[in-house]
Formats: structure tokens, C-alpha cells, sequence
């Protein structure tokens, strides 16, 4: 039996500016977990019509300046709306770990 596994979370993101980058901060606490070997994080921007793109930009690039070891980020975008559904779908079909969860963004 495994003592560690793997983690992809779905993040489905629909007008979120206010939020979003603050949820997703919190997701990073997931790394210190001795039971996770590894995080994949994956935001679908679900066509915001907001500022959420930015917002996600912005988060990306702090990314950037401050990589977490053990979590993988990748940022997907609809260029138009397609409901929570198709966003959760989306995620999915780019999981690659063993286990999965939802976490909404707000």
C-alpha cells in the first residue's frame, strides 16, 4: 500500500476577479502535505467577462517569481462561457493524477 499519492484539483473559474487569486493562494498549503508526492492545480477560466483574466495573469506571474515545489499549475481558458459542467470537463480531460477534486473558486 502507497503511503503518498497524487492530486489533481479542478478549479472552475466564472467571474471571479475578487476571489479568485486569494482561493487559489490557499491551495498552495496542499504542497507541505506529507500524503501528497505531488499537486497538479488546474484553473479553467470558464469566459469570464470580468476581469478574471487579469486577475489569473497576475497570480501567474507571482507563480513565477515564487514556484511551489511539488504543484504543477496549468491555466486553461474558454473563449466563451460554457457553464460550470463544460469547465469541470475541461479539467478533467487535462488530469493526469491519481486522485481528483473540485475546488470552486470562490
Amino acid at each position: 500500500m502507497n503511503s503518498t499519492t497524487t492530486l489533481s484539483v479542478l478549479v472552475p473559474v466564472y467571474n471571479e476577479e475578487h476571489l479568485v487569486a486569494a482561493s487559489l493562494a490557499r491551495l498552495v498549503c496542499l504542497a507541505e502535505s506529507p500524503l501528497l508526492e505531488r499537486v497538479q492545480i488546474i484553473v479553467v477560466n470558464d469566459g469570464s467577462s470580468d476581469r478574471t483574466a487579469q486577475a489569473l495573469a497576475q497570480f501567474q506571474q507571482g507563480l513565477r517569481e515564487s514556484p511551489v515545489e511539488k504543484v504543477n499549475w496549468l491555466f486553461i481558458s474558454h473563449l466563451k462561457n460554457a457553464g460550470k459542467a463544460a469547465a469541470i470537463h475541461t479539467a478533467l480531460s487535462a488530469a493526469t493524477e491519481e486522485l481528483c477534486v473540485i475546488h470552486d473558486a470562490d
